[in-house]
């Protein structure tokens, strides 16, 4: 296992949230063909991933994720109630969440950073594409940014 810039040699835990089945498969694939060192845990609705973040939901790994890849369009929410209620807990105010979407959208955009999203992606139409998207964030979330749950913030 490669370790990041602290010499931790965990697997990094990205929480992915996504209604689509199809989209959570594609984001499994770039990560199973990558040499990445990334595990990803998938919920299909807002109130799966608030109650994991809490540590209400067993999905089968103790880590908690070091990053959030969220999609906007959830069936018990939208995107941004939940990027909002995630920024008001305590114990997730610090965790990176990017949010990958369809939308192209000014408004989409600017109201996700309002609500302090960390990046927002606009999702690619084709898989060559949507796989570049995704390796080039994972690798500068894994390797380049200090995360807080591998710095101890």
């Amino acid at each position: 296992m490669r370790a990041d810039s602290t010499g931790d040699s965990r697997p990094f835990v990205v929480l992915h949230v996504e209604d689509n089945p199809a989209d959570v498969e594609l984001v499994k694939q770039v990560v199973g063909r990558s040499d990445r060192n990334l595990s990803v845990t998938a919920v299909s609705c807002a109130s799966d991933a608030l109650a994991y973040l809490r540590g209400d939901l067993d999905l089968g790994t103790a880590d908690r994720p070091d990053f959030v890849l969220l999609d906007l369009n959830l069936p018990d929410s939208d995107g941004y109630e939940l990027l909002e209620q995630i920024r008001s807990m305590p114990a997730s105010r610090s965790l990176p969440v990017i949010v990958l979407s369809g939308s192209e959208s000014q408004t989409d955009i600017q109201r996700a950073y309002e609500l302090h999203a960390n990046a927002y992606l606009i999702k690619p139409m084709h898989y060559p594409e949507l796989q570049s998207v995704l390796e080039r964030t994972f690798d500068f979330w894994a390797h380049a940014a200090a995360l807080p749950n591998r710095h101890g913030v």
